[in-house]
């Protein structure tokens, strides 16, 4: 009797563990199920140029399984081929994170389309912030990438030339920095720069911020030691900062590049006078 009962135990429990285990296999097919099917749906309106009616079946097949790199790669290729390039970012982005090898380095090259579409569509809205960041990014990624850097430069001396008009001088100086960071050798880039920390430094000076002048001043001299009228500015500064010995120096530097500026003379007897 003992014996008997023993064993229907044990018929019990293999038939619940095998119920178990059944329950499971099945509940793992149709979570494949419901992530291949749409897929594969998807992929097939994809492939047909039909990247409108493909969305919904990838969206579908990243819904029930978070984890897949594939879905994530075309539901972004999808908005990317519809130039919503906005919404092809984000699935874009996790795609890469989500896979290696080639499939990691083709969701990098889609996003780099993505980012370079959507800094474009930026530019011709004017939000060039939003664009300068999209196009750095794309240099983050690929550094090499010449049509990026090119319409970065483009970007930022629209951006830079904005911030000038108004007023802002001392956030337009960043711009142009970047933009000699990108192309060095490029002239209008020091000669933007130069213009505008010209007119900070003189804006700084007439404000009274004599201390803060000081590097404006400073820099300008360091990008055109030929020009006299950077030493006076920086004269001055020293002198209403209180270093007189500094100043001195700096207005006979002056008088070197321009014996006959009658400001840097003027300046010169004012110094010696203190």
């Amino acid at each position: 009797m003992g014996l008997q009962t023993g064993r229907l135990k044990i018929q019990k429990l293999l038939f619940l563990t095998v119920a178990i285990f059944f329950i499971f296999s099945c509940a793992g097919l149709s979570t494949q199920s419901d992530t291949a099917v749409p897929f594969e749906q998807g992929l097939a309106l994809f492939k047909q140029g039909k990247y409108e009616k493909a969305l919904p079946f990838f969206e579908r097949s990243v819904e029930s399984r978070t984890d897949f790199a594939k879905g994530y790669l075309y539901l972004g290729r999808s908005f990317l081929n519809l130039s919503k390039w906005h919404k092809a970012i984000p699935p874009i982005r996790t795609a890469i994170s989500l896979s290696t090898g080639k499939m990691k380095q083709e969701a990098a090259n889609v996003l780099l389309d993505a980012l370079m579409g959507a800094a474009l569509l930026e530019f011709e809205k004017g939000d060039l912030d939003s664009a300068a960041g999209h196009l750095k990014e794309i240099l983050d990624i690929k550094p090499e990438f010449i049509k990026a850097r090119d319409e970065l430069v483009k970007t930022l001396f629209a951006f830079a030339d904005k911030l000038m008009s108004e007023g802002l001088i001392d956030e337009a100086i960043l711009r142009y920095k970047e933009i000699l960071a990108l192309a060095p050798a490029l002239l209008r880039a020091q000669e933007d720069l130069i213009r505008a920390l010209s007119e900070f430094a003189e804006r700084l000076l007439q404000e009274g911020r004599f201390e803060d002048a000081i590097e404006p001043y400073s820099e300008l001299i360091e990008l055109a030691p030929e020009e006299p009228g950077a030493y006076i500015g920086l004269a001055k500064a020293l002198l209403k900062n209180g270093d007189i010995v500094k100043a001195l120096q700096t207005i006979k530097n002056a008088l070197q590049k321009d014996p006959a500026s009658s400001e840097a003379l003027s300046l010169f007897r004012e110094i010696l006078m203190q």
